[in-house]
């Protein structure tokens, strides 16, 4: 099994989800992320130096030896800086315990984006109480925005809140931003969970009656690469950890209502309701698409998205072959072929960032994750394989 590399998230990505999901890319659609303004970083505040010398302590064992000098040396920009880092990630409960998030915000009077960052990455590792805390501030200061109700509902989801909490948020949502599809795939997960399959299905249908999917991850980034930033790391470095880690729990409660929503689907293709099943298989089908041009332009929501797809398209032969729909199942099999094509592009192009990440320059690796965010993932390796990075 290959080695999960946390501070890489874009390593653990691509082959995580190559494992996991054994499915590959689709395509890239890049959203204007929701407006968190990130106010411009004066130098009249805490000196980046004394932000720097704020870090928590890590002499305490030779684990945290080792970590301190990826630390020191990632300061540099020297070829080969994050081959230490891709070799042996850091525990960001260590580097990022609650007193030092705690001072980070203080410091700069509890600013929304950074608020959001520490709610993000703190969420799979704080104390509950601590949680608790920042959820609650966050859900002060800014608990009117799209993305940090997105945010609220996702960390709950990890925190096992229960259904009536997160109800409150999903609603919320659906009024602040009433034709992303997102809110209604939040709803039906935790219809799933109360075993209520007839409102997962109408939440499904009615979320591919939407314009549009926005996950806020453009958001999410920004914040997390603004507090990593902000707590005085260097850019690439910043840029690199902000990368790492997005929150993106909801990605196999999707699979799971999805799983749940063919079965019925291909039940009611069993009793000859083929417009009911196409109907259900038609809402998977566009919960994949959705994910692959999702605007994270992240590999792993592609992959999740274009496994969601393949299951749908594969109950849409069945479907066809029922009905002798010989037109039907051509469209199906140029698709699947399409699919296909995207994932040996996939697997040829992924080996060669693991060793252009150990060697590469600060600044050259600064330039592949600027491109990974504005143009995804994929764009990104083909841009690296091409030789147009930087």
């Amino acid at each position: 099994m290959i080695k999960q590399r946390t501070a890489i998230y874009l390593v653990l990505v691509i082959f995580a989800g190559l494992l996991v999901w054994r499915q590959n890319d689709g395509r890239m659609l890049r959203h204007p992320p929701p407006a968190i303004p990130t106010p411009v970083r004066h130098r009249g505040g805490p000196a980046e130096t004394e932000l720097r010398s704020s870090r928590p302590s890590v002499e305490a064992s030779g684990k945290n030896r080792h970590i301190a000098g990826n630390l020191k040396k990632a300061d540099s920009n020297d070829a080969g800086t994050f081959k230490d880092w891709l070799e042996n990630p850091p525990d960001f409960g260590l580097l990022f315990p609650q007193e030092y998030i705690e001072k980070i915000l203080r410091e700069n009077n509890n600013r929304v984006d950074l608020l959001l960052a520490a709610v993000l990455f703190r969420s799979y590792t704080a104390e509950p109480e601590f949680k608790q805390k920042l959820l609650k501030e966050l859900a002060a200061a800014a608990g009117d925005q799209a993305a940090v109700q997105a945010a609220m509902i996702l960390a709950g989801n990890l925190m096992g809140n229960t259904t009536e909490g997160m109800k409150e948020w999903i609603d919320r949502l659906k009024a602040s931003d009433p034709q992303n599809a997102l809110a209604n795939y939040f709803a039906a997960i935790e219809a799933f969970k109360r075993n209520d399959p007839d409102t997962v299905l109408a939440e499904l249908l009615t979320a591919q009656g939407k314009t549009g999917y926005n996950d806020y991850m453009p958001t999410f980034w920004d914040a997390r690469e603004e507090f990593f930033r902000t707590a005085g790391y260097p850019e690439a470095e910043a840029k690199m950890l902000a990368a790492s880690g997005l929150l993106m729990p909801n990605l196999a409660e999707f699979r799971q209502v999805a799983n749940s929503a063919l079965d019925t689907a291909t039940k009611r293709q069993e009793t000859s309701d083929y417009a009911g099943a196409l109907e259900i298989t038609g809402s998977i089908s566009a919960l994949g698409r959705q994910l692959e041009q999702s605007t994270s332009g992240t590999l792993v929501e592609e992959l999740v998205g274009i496994a969601l797809e393949t299951k749908a398209l594969n109950e849409y032969k069945a479907i066809y072959a029922a009905q002798d729909d010989t037109a039907g199942t051509a469209r199906v099999n140029q698709r699947l072929a399409e699919l296909e094509a995207i994932k040996q592009e996939i697997k040829t192009l992924t080996p060669a960032l693991d060793p252009f990440l150990k060697t590469a320059d600060s600044a050259t690796v600064a330039a592949y994750f600027d491109r990974m965010r504005q143009y995804g993932e994929l764009q990104a390796l083909r841009d690296l394989a091409a030789g147009k990075i930087p």
